[in-house]
């Protein structure tokens, strides 16, 4: 029975639930479904603490591991340390989202009950392609997530802002989600195979036959696949303006859950499937993440709406997180995953608050102007996520940044670790900007009082929580990702 606690199905459930739910709740739906949402994945997550599971049972073996191939054993589904660290994960930018979103929506659709549970499939898609151990099931569990996506960052049909983000989305993430379907394939003809382990074995008996060319195309084509995902530059085109047209918490969900996810399957895919194929992973990401150092951050020094200045700088921050990956050891992993806990308080803090200001005014640099006035509280919040972003201590920011430049380090990569402190003090220009705004520009006509939902304060004080705790007390989740880091 521990199956039927695992993260993955216990969400499933709970999605289905708040689609059920609309059959029989008729009024005060759009406090309910978010309440049960949020309630639902708390619980989850409690469960996933008290009772983790780990390792195998006779029920999982059955249902996704019970295939003998002439390659050994074919196991589609795992629940390991990874796995459960990535559904604890996503299962917090759910609560967080959650809770930005509850009183953003409810004043701009009646459709509140789609939405929620188009959220949750989402988490569920990406829970999955965590514990996917085979490319197929992997890129299903993608789909599943993208298709709801979609649907999310095109949510408002009234707005033909929202609209033209999920249809840019929507055509970009086919044609890229083709390109690594494409590359899975040559993979399976070179290797004959789908599964993490038989592909990692099959690579290292290959030698000097000619499969070697699909393995190399098919490895260079995932990539691009996860490149675009991710948001490195030069694939990031999609970004910036699906990110300013989607619903604030869409564009939110879209930078930290589905980036946090992406990096935990490239860990796995990197440490056990293409451990031998690292010179060609390697110079693609290096490369990928220069050009995201000095692009995201130049462009957004020019940037004077909010979201749009985020989805810039996003991609300066993954340039930052693939340098775990590059490391190619287990600091570098460690402390990828650290800086994907940081990262995902940091970033939703800083939505939060674009939330709140836009619901009363925009989401442009300008409708900041006076925020400290306005509302002491939510500035507060805003700088030190800002300050997090910066790397500026205590924050949990300034530890992942430092975290992950002592692992490209130890690996001698010293040009990256360089140009990654240039680009660090490029960002400071435009994080600064964001700051003058609040505090020293405007006049008195932005002093009117900036109300501010419970639901919000809730999620901002997590946030704050989040930033501050893991950045004074660091050690249990350092542990922690090691634990990890160690596991695959």
């Amino acid at each position: 029975m521990d199956f039927f606690i695992a993260p993955e199905f216990l969400t499933a459930l709970l999605a289905l639930f708040v689609l059920c739910s609309d059959f029989f709740l008729k009024e005060k739906k759009e406090h309910i479904v978010p309440a049960i949402t949020v309630s639902g994945a708390m619980l989850i997550l409690t469960v996933s603490f008290a009772f983790p599971f780990i390792g195998e049972s006779s029920l999982l073996n059955s249902l996704f591991n019970g295939f003998e191939t002439s390659l050994g054993k074919f196991a589609t589904y795992s629940n390991d340390y990874l796995s459960l660290f990535g559904s604890r994960l996503l299962l917090v930018s759910l609560v967080l989202t959650t809770l930005l979103s509850w009183d953003y929506i409810q004043k701009r659709t009646k459709k509140i009950t789609e939405f929620y549970a188009l959220l949750i499939f989402a988490t569920c898609g990406l829970m999955f392609m965590v514990s996917a151990q085979e490319l197929l099931t992997f890129f299903v569990s993608l789909e599943t997530a993208s298709m709801c996506l979609y649907a999310l960052s095109a949510y408002f049909t009234d707005n033909k802002y929202s609209l033209e983000a999920g249809l840019k989305y929507f055509l970009l993430g086919a044609s890229f989600s083709a390109l690594m379907l494409y590359g899975i394939v040559l993979v399976y003809g070179a290797c004959g195979t789908t599964n993490y382990a038989q592909i990692a074995t099959v690579i290292s008996t290959i030698g000097e036959s000619g499969n070697t060319n699909f393995l190399y195309a098919g490895v260079v084509l995932i990539c691009i696949g996860f490149a675009f995902k991710l948001s490195l530059a030069p694939f990031h085109m999609w970004a910036p303006d699906v990110l300013q047209g989607a619903p604030t918490p869409i564009s939110a969900f879209l930078s930290v859950s589905s980036k946090a996810a992406g990096f935990m399957v490239l860990i796995r895919l990197t440490s056990v499937a293409f451990t031998q194929m690292n010179p060609v992973w390697v110079k693609f990401f290096l490369i990928c993440a220069i050009v995201s150092m000095i692009f995201g951050n130049l462009i957004a020094v020019w940037q004077t709406n909010m979201k749009r200045l985020m989805a810039y700088s996003s991609i300066g921050q993954v340039s930052y997180l693939v340098m775990g990956i590059i490391a190619t050891n287990d600091v570098g992993t460690s402390a990828l995953l650290y800086f994907l806990v940081s990262y995902v308080f940091t970033t939703l803090s800083i939505f939060i608050v674009i939330a709140c200001v836009s619901k009363h005014d925009g989401d442009d640099m300008a409708d900041f102007y006076g925020l400290s006035k306005r509302s002491p509280f939510v500035a507060m919040v805003a700088t030190i996520g800002i300050l997090s972003l910066c790397g500026i201590p205590p924050m949990s920011g300034f530890f992942a940044k430092f975290y992950v430049f002592a692992a490209a380090i130890k690996s001698k990569y010293f040009t990256l670790v360089f140009f990654a402190l240039i680009a660090t003090t490029v960002s400071l220009f435009y994080y600064l900007n964001v700051l003058r705004a609040m505090y020293i520009d405007g006049d008195e006509s932005h002093n009117t009082p900036l109300e501010v939902a419970n639901s919000s304060k809730v999620g901002m004080w997590l946030c704050l929580i989040g930033m501050m705790y893991f950045g004074i007390f660091p050690q249990q989740l350092v542990t922690f990702c090691n634990q990890v880091a160690v596991s695959l």
